[in-house]
């Protein structure tokens, strides 16, 4: 399966659909659902592999991929966007790509897949591990005590 800096359209289709069909399922069964790595990410990942080659997708299949992950991100109730640190180090103990500049390639596609396609999301810092922590533990239960998130005071 291409990946990363040869991400396809077909397996950015795959992603994205296998990333809809595991969140459904958990979805049906659980009444807090964590998801490490939405489906918009796949569609970033998809853009900074055609930047970095140096391509242009085709329109329709864009907007198929585009479409999908719209509708989908719908039915995320919070969602954090780390921003990436340069200055860490790669984790070496998972198997990843260490291309340094395709990883910011893709953080920024990321950031502007979100924007374009108004996926409401909040920044937080590489570092930021603690705050994530406990916005989402605050997040969850607030849902599970019945309140509603009050978009207006976000920072």
């Amino acid at each position: 399966m291409p990946i990363l800096d040869r991400h396809t359209w077909s397996s950015t289709l795959w992603f994205i659909a296998r990333g809809m069909s595991l969140e459904a399922q958990a979805w049906a069964d659980a009444d807090v659902v964590l998801i490490d790595r939405p489906v918009s990410d796949a569609l970033g990942y998809y853009e900074a592999a055609l930047e970095s080659r140096g391509e242009q997708p085709d329109p329709a299949n864009m907007r198929q991929l585009e479409q999908m992950v719209a509708d989908h991100s719908r039915h995320y109730d919070l969602v954090l966007r780390t921003v990436l640190d340069p200055t860490i180090p790669l984790d070496r103990s998972k198997p990843r790509g260490t291309d340094l500049a395709f990883r910011a390639l893709a953080d920024r596609h990321v950031a502007k897949v979100h924007d374009r396609l108004g996926i409401a999301h909040d920044i937080l810092p590489a570092d930021g591990h603690n705050r994530a922590l406990v916005e989402t533990m605050a997040f969850i239960q607030g849902r599970l005590d019945g309140v509603e998130r009050d978009e207006e005071a976000l920072p």
